[in-house]
């Protein structure tokens, strides 16, 4: 199913093969039907053909989850065939959700997130009584952009700081100082501010003191091509992500 940009695959009993997504990988949402690899090896012969035929293990799924790059994998109808019919404790155990995650993680390479209304095990338990749990905050003006300031921030649950007032000139520059180094998320806008200091050759690198912040900007400060070229055609602080401004 596929409503350009986004793209939905599902398969209801017979596993998929990732070629079958159309050629398209990277599909918004995969959903599948599993088994446990611990369940299939304590079933029978006969149980064992059933499930090669007509259901798909949490390896085969990995595998094909992991080529076709979803953006997300739901689980849906955990089978146990052949496991609840020998009514064993053991047999049900090696094919329930908690076995089910633990092959799926150590196949699967993309991220693994459980919702569930009974209790959920993982890795690492906090105590969070008395406190509040929240998603982590936004700060959208933020001037400080370093490693001591993302570490007050974090500490302040802000996991993402934006530098969306003043701004910056050239915003490949500044993902480029801070890419794989910064300790929350950051961004910048492309500030009106900084490209007129940067245009006007302004001796200060915050606020403009000098002709920057005093007078309109001529041709001649653009190196004799239209001064008008040279500041982003966009709102003053308007957000851009990976974007050039040639100065």
């Amino acid at each position: 199913m596929e409503n350009w940009p986004r793209a939905l695959a599902i398969a209801l009993k017979l596993p998929i093969d990732h070629r079958h997504l159309g050629g398209r990988h990277n599909c918004d949402v995969l959903i599948h039907e599993v088994y446990t690899q611990a369940s299939f090896d304590k079933i029978s012969p006969e149980w064992k053909q059933y499930r090669l035929a007509y259901h798909t293990s949490s390896k085969e799924l990995a595998e094909i989850a992991n080529k076709a790059k979803p953006g997300m994998v739901i689980l849906y109808h955990r089978a146990n065939p052949g496991g609840d019919q020998a009514r064993t404790t053991d047999c049900r155990l090696a094919g329930g959700e908690e076995q089910l995650l633990k092959e799926i993680r150590q196949a699967y390479e993309g991220k693994v997130v459980v919702i569930s209304s009974g209790p959920i095990t993982g890795r690492i338990v906090i105590d969070a009584k008395g406190l509040v749990v929240a998603p982590g905050f936004i700060d959208l003006h933020q001037h400080g952009q370093d490693a001591t300031n993302y570490s007050a921030e974090a500490a302040d649950g802000v996991t993402t700081a934006l530098k969306l007032e003043v701004g910056v000139a050239d915003i490949d520059r500044c993902y480029a100082e801070r890419d794989g180094k910064a300790l929350i998320n950051y961004g910048a806008s492309i500030g009106h501010i900084p490209v007129r200091m940067t245009v006007m050759h302004d001796p200060e690198t915050f606020l403009p003191t000098g002709d920057a912040g005093k007078r309109v900007a001529t041709d001649g400060d653009a190196g004799g091509t239209d001064c008008r070229a040279k500041e982003p055609l966009v709102a003053v602080n308007g957000l851009l992500i990976k974007s050039r401004v040639s100065i």
